[in-house]
C-alpha cells in the first residue's frame, strides 16, 4: 500500500495516497484509525491530506489504513506522522548606545530603541520597539529561513526617532 511520509512541517501540505487495486474489479472501501485531528481522509481512495498548524506540533502514532472489498481486507503497517515546528533561526543584534542627538547636543532623553527588520535591505517593513535605554542587544529567535536585514534607531522620551544605523544582515 506504500509508505506514508513520516513527517510534515507546520504550514506545509501533507499528502499520502496508498496504492491499491483489486484483481477482480471489486469496489474498494477505505477506513482509517488514529488519524491526526488536522488530517482529512478520503474513504473513496484512502488518501490522507491536511495542513497542520502550530497547535498540531507533535507525534501522531499508530495510524492504520484499511482497504476492503466484498471478501478480503488488508491494512497498512502502523505508521506515525511527526508534525514539526516551523523552520526558524536566531539572529542576535548588538549596538552601542548613542551619546548625542543629531544636532550634536548631549542625548539626555533616550527612552529606548526601535529595531527595523525585513527581507530586503530597501524595505525594513517590520519593527520591534524596546523601551529601555539600557538595552544594547536583542535576540530574534523565530526567524524563518532566508536572509534578514536589520537597523537600529534610537527613540527619545517624546517618541522622536534618530537616524537608523547602517543596515546589517544575517542568513538563517
Amino acid at each position: 500500500m506504500g509508505n506514508a511520509p513520516g513527517s510534515v512541517r507546520v504550514g506545509a501540505q501533507y499528502l499520502f495516497q496508498p496504492i491499491s487495486n483489486d484483481g477482480d474489479g471489486d469496489a474498494l472501501r477505505f477506513t482509517a484509525t488514529n488519524l491526526p485531528p488536522w488530517a482529512e481522509f478520503d474513504a473513496g481512495n484512502g488518501q490522507i491530506s491536511g495542513r497542520p498548524v502550530l497547535a498540531d506540533v507533535g507525534e501522531y502514532q499508530a495510524i492504520v489504513i484499511t482497504v476492503a472489498d466484498a471478501s478480503h481486507e488488508t491494512r497498512t503497517a502502523e505508521f506515525s506522522i511527526s508534525v514539526q515546528g516551523p523552520t526558524s533561526g536566531v539572529a542576535e543584534l548588538s549596538w552601542g548606545s548613542p551619546v548625542s542627538k543629531v544636532d550634536g547636543s548631549t542625548l539626555d532623553d533616550l527612552a529606548g530603541f526601535r529595531i527595523l527588520y525585513g527581507r530586503s535591505v530597501d524595505d525594513l517593513n517590520q519593527s520591534v520597539l524596546l523601551m529601555d535605554p539600557k538595552l544594547t542587544s536583542f535576540q530574534f529567535t523565530t526567524l524563518e529561513a532566508g536572509t534578514w536585514y536589520f537597523a537600529v534607531v534610537a527613540v527619545n522620551v517624546f517618541g522622536l526617532e534618530g537616524p537608523a544605523t547602517a543596515v546589517t544582515s544575517k542568513t538563517i
